[in-house]
């Protein structure tokens, strides 16, 4: 998965939310805690992806966009192909998501070393 991920979306492949004191912003986000992962990456289906997960937390800083599952020429990775077919479900491109990589470009965000 991995590999697909950075093939269609690039140098990340997982988003995390650490809590270092209490606050109100994560709210929400502890309100889902237990649900289920969203396998089929889709908005609004009571399931989370880990970046769908921060965005609905902080929304304001991490707009969705267009999904690409397509490689740099434009292919579609045979891993996608085969996860969206054992789940019968069509792979959700151009439906709003998000991806780790794209969230870490986003200027409101500070880079650690």
């Amino acid at each position: 998965m991995e590999k697909a991920i950075t093939a269609s979306t690039g140098e990340y492949t997982h988003v995390a939310l650490v809590e270092r004191d209490s606050a109100m912003i994560i709210t929400r986000t502890k309100s889902l805690v237990g649900k289920s992962y969203d396998i089929v990456f889709l908005p609004d289906n009571d399931a989370y992806y880990c970046s769908e997960l921060i965005q609905v937390a902080f929304s304001d800083i991490f707009p969705t966009k267009p999904m690409n599952w397509r490689d740099a020429e434009g292919n579609l990775p045979e891993y996608w192909i085969k996860h969206f077919e054992e789940l019968g479900a069509p792979v959700p491109e151009g439906v709003p998501g998000t991806n780790p990589t794209d969230m870490s470009r986003s200027p409101l965000l500070k880079m650690l070393k």
